[in-house]
């Protein structure tokens, strides 16, 4: 058994939850239509067979939902990303465009890359500048935990907007 289960229990879930949402969407349950690919590389992704699942799972619903249409492989593949790490109570669920939360222990897999991002994406996510997220002194995993220590600024603004404009604050008085 893979070392990513805790326990035979925890493994029990996720193979009996993969089971019901291939058979609910339809699908095989042996499917593996995007990792079986030979063009297909999955830069990054961990050897797990749960990941694998999700990301075969997450591409069977994409081609569900446009079905009908002439699009290219490479035009089904344009923005659409999978939020690797929080499927862990498989309460969240893949974006089409990267919408989640980036945590330090964020893991986002991009089909349009075929790749996993790095913490360099993660650091230019949230809106630092290119040479502080280049900054050779720090470690991948150093680049993820100040993302994922940090918001955007784009948040950090509206909050703070928020905050100081509220008229029932003590320095309107």
């Amino acid at each position: 058994m893979p070392l990513e289960y805790e326990n035979k229990a925890q493994h029990r879930r996720w193979k009996s939850h993969s089971a019901s949402t291939k058979n609910i969407a339809g699908l095989a349950q042996d499917t593996k239509p995007y990792t079986s690919r030979p063009d297909i590389k999955l830069l990054g992704v961990p050897e797990v067979p749960r990941v694998r699942d999700m990301i075969d799972v997450h591409w069977s619903l994409r081609l569900q939902a446009t079905k009908g249409t002439a699009w290219s492989s490479k035009k089904l593949r344009q923005g659409l990303w999978l939020d690797l790490s929080q499927n862990v109570h498989w309460g969240r669920s893949a974006t089409q465009g990267l919408g989640g939360t980036l945590c330090k222990g964020s893991c986002w897999y991009s089909y349009e890359q075929d790749c996993v991002l790095d913490g360099i994406d993660h650091m230019l996510l949230q809106g630092w500048p290119t040479e502080a997220a280049n900054d050779p002194s720090l470690s991948d995993a150093e680049r993820k935990e100040i993302a994922g220590e940090g918001y955007h600024l784009g948040s950090f603004a509206t909050c703070m907007m928020g905050f100081f404009l509220n008229p029932y604050a003590p320095w309107w008085r």
